[in-house]
């Protein structure tokens, strides 16, 4: 950008800038006729399809129903114009906040001695001289030492 207003400076001509940055001459024109930094427009919200028929799909994520099959064929039949891609992409956060949700585990806390988790079975394998051998293995997890 000062290399396009130094240039102007010096008398050299639009297309002899353009030429020289690599810039189209429209580009060129735009920074002469605006040289401060160029600053991005913000875009208008648009309207989701979607939006008329949230709702609907609240009332059924609360019901339990997070297919986006089953919900496109019903919001279709209410007369969504969307497509499958623009659903999905609107139940995805509420089918990883239900699957964090049945996924969290609460520890178990016990006092000493109070608990201990035992598991018992048989285990096989070959020795030296190539003869399958059984052992029996105990193992006891403390619940307060783990």
């Amino acid at each position: 950008m000062r290399q396009i207003i130094e240039l102007h400076a010096q008398g050299k001509s639009i297309r002899h800038i353009a030429k020289l940055t690599g810039q189209s001459r429209n580009s060129v024109r735009k920074y002469l006729r605006n040289p401060g930094l160029p600053v991005a427009r913000s875009r208008p919200k648009r309207g989701s399809a979607l939006a008329p028929y949230t709702a609907h799909l609240q009332a059924r994520l609360q019901e339990g129903v997070d297919n986006a099959v089953v919900l496109l064929r019903e919001i279709r039949a209410l007369g969504y114009p969307g497509g499958y891609t623009t659903l999905k992409n609107y139940l995805h956060p509420y089918r990883i906040q239900r699957e964090l949700a049945t996924r969290q585990t609460i520890r178990f806390e016990t006092a000493m001695a109070e608990q201990a988790q035992v598991d018992f079975g048989q285990y096989s394998y070959l020795d030296p001289e190539g003869q399958t051998r059984r052992i029996w293995a105990f193992v006891m997890v403390l619940g307060w030492s783990r």
